[in-house]
């Protein structure tokens, strides 16, 4: 018994001086402090974990964007390639219906066209000139000519051009059924070309005969390098013609005078025979 009590005296004696060396209140504090220092911890490292989940989703949204403008762009690339075969493929069907057009000489898909040899001529009166019209890309092969000034120029069916008095006018070939026409310009000369006969005459008894010394048949004094005799059915009576670089006029006539030939007036006989025959191209103004 008495044992028993000496060791339970020395275990309370002994839990009183560990008591005394850790107060209670500092124990709580310390319990305390560890508790609020594990808490933050635990604190730091969520709120690290979640940053780290955060940047992590924001990482995946960049590169699901990324991934989503990539597939943009391709989508606009493909879009942009088929838009260009597309094209492609729109110019060449249209290039080959053009040349399937062309080949079969269809008329409404390429404008018919009519082309003269000749835009623009120059005729004396009466000469006559062919003009020649081509077609293409129509079926319809029929021309309709005419003349603006019929007066000046007229045409036939043919194409062929008449010069009738000097002047301007125009001459167009139209395919029958359109308003597609080719133009040329007429133009008619003041004067005629032709090769005639010339001849020499005085005022003298010998070259006029029962006239020598008279006025002209147009009433006239007949005067060297201006007076020539000429059948007024081919060349009216004050005519002017042209010989070589002389210019007279048609003043007189003479029985011997027919056709395509002409006498020219000299103040003397000698010089009128001194002419001779000669074959000349004159231009003839009317």
């Amino acid at each position: 018994m008495i044992f028993r009590k000496q060791t339970t005296t020395l275990v309370l004696t002994a839990l009183l001086g560990f008591s005394c060396l850790f107060p209670q209140n500092t124990y709580a504090q310390t319990a305390t402090e560890t508790t609020t220092q594990a808490t933050t911890d635990t604190s730091a490292e969520s709120s690290s974990e979640s940053n780290e989940e955060t940047a992590t989703e924001d990482s995946q949204e960049e590169t699901t964007a990324e991934d989503s403008q990539e597939e943009n762009s391709s989508e606009l690339t493909s879009e942009s390639q088929q838009q260009v075969l597309e094209q492609k493929l729109s110019a060449t069907q249209k290039n080959v219906s053009l040349n399937h057009d062309r080949k079969n000489n269809k008329y409404g898909v390429i404008e018919p066209t009519i082309t003269l040899n000749k835009k623009k001529i120059s005729l004396e009166r009466n000469k006559k000139f062919n003009l020649n019209a081509k077609i293409k890309y129509s079926s319809v092969k029929k021309i309709i000519w005419k003349s603006a000034n019929k007066k000046i120029a007229t045409v036939n069916k043919n194409g062929i051009v008449t010069a009738r008095r000097k002047g301007n006018t125009i001459v167009t070939a139209r395919i029958k059924g359109t308003n597609i026409q080719a133009e040329c310009v007429v133009k008619v000369k003041k004067y005629v070309s032709m090769w005639v006969k010339t001849t020499g005459y005085c005022n003298c008894s010998r070259c006029a005969g029962p006239w020598a010394g008279s006025r002209t048949a147009s009433g006239t004094r007949p005067k060297e390098n201006r007076t020539i005799a000429v059948d007024r059915r081919l060349i009216p009576l004050g005519t002017k013609v042209q010989i070589g670089d002389e210019m007279y006029v048609a003043e007189d006539t003479g029985g011997a005078i027919k056709g395509k030939k002409i006498d020219i007036y000299y103040k003397s006989h000698r010089r009128a025979q001194s002419h001779g025959v000669k074959r000349q191209k004159i231009k003839v103004f009317y």
